[in-house]
């Protein structure tokens, strides 16, 4: 069953490492970035299909590898998951191939193409995360990530302009998320996603009644910030200074982490 895990886990392996091989690669062979971010991107959508076959056939799984104080490394796979899982995929193809032709010819291309891997990495680990540790700072690293895209263009100020206001709106919906974690942990004493799921099944910790209401609250205001829901939306309308793929990047993917985050805790809604 870990070796599922893995297998699944490989293409945000592989995207990381390309981003990481973008920062120590000359410009010159910085090619290979834009090879391994693609092979990555393909072997996401023949994951998220085998991955959905495997749901279909077996239910949903969760896997753990460490864990200290209920809280650790483990991932989530079911129909959510992979769902999510495939539609990254999908968009991760397109994009990274409009960005090679997008950038081509442009001496900091590998630069760019290393943050679009990151930036898509951290999505993918974010669907996948099955405690609430790993969903935290899937979360966070999501939006740092997409900052550094925000700001590739640095003698654009109204790109910097927008970037920064999503940054502070950005961090706000880390505070909200960070709360509704902490209460829903205080509460259930673990973080990982399958107890506290069967903890509000049953209704009761320990014998006492499980309330819900106060980090639902937060959850749905970190879900607002996250996704630039009316009235949290100004910075949104601004980024067009950024390029192309990724304000695709921004609006097809990234932005549905607050939705994602909703349905994945619709136990506690």
């Amino acid at each position: 069953m870990e070796l599922l895990a893995i297998i699944t886990l490989i293409p945000t392996l592989l995207f990381f490492a390309a981003s990481l091989l973008s920062g120590v690669l000359s410009n010159s062979k910085r090619k290979a970035v834009s090879v391994l971010t693609m092979f990555a991107a393909v072997v996401s959508v023949a994951i998220s299909i085998a991955g959905g076959v495997y749901i279909f056939n077996h239910g949903s799984a969760e896997f753990s590898f460490f864990s200290f104080e209920n809280l650790g490394l483990s991932f989530r796979i079911d129909a959510l998951s992979m769902l999510f899982f495939g539609m990254i995929a999908l968009l991760a193809v397109i994009i990274v191939k409009y960005s090679i032709n997008y950038l081509d010819g442009d001496h900091r291309q590998g630069v760019f193409i290393g943050r679009i891997a990151a930036t898509i990495a951290s999505v993918q680990l974010f669907v996948l995360s099955g405690n609430l540790l790993i969903l935290f700072l899937a979360w966070v690293l999501t939006s740092l990530f997409l900052h550094r895209l925000l700001v590739f263009y640095r003698d654009r100020p109204r790109a910097i302009t927008a970037a920064t206001k999503k940054f502070i709106v950005a961090r706000i919906a880390d505070i909200f998320l960070l709360i509704s974690f902490m209460l829903l942990y205080n509460k259930v004493g673990s973080g990982s996603l399958t107890t506290i799921f069967e903890a509000i099944e049953q209704g009761t910790v320990n014998g006492a009644p499980l309330i819900l209401e106060i980090p639902a609250v937060f959850l749905v205001l970190a879900a607002l910030f996250k996704s630039a829901q009316f009235p949290f939306h100004g910075w949104l309308v601004e980024v067009m200074e950024t390029p192309t793929p990724v304000s695709a990047l921004l609006h097809a993917g990234v932005l549905n982490a607050g939705p994602f985050i909703i349905m994945r805790f619709a136990f506690v809604m």
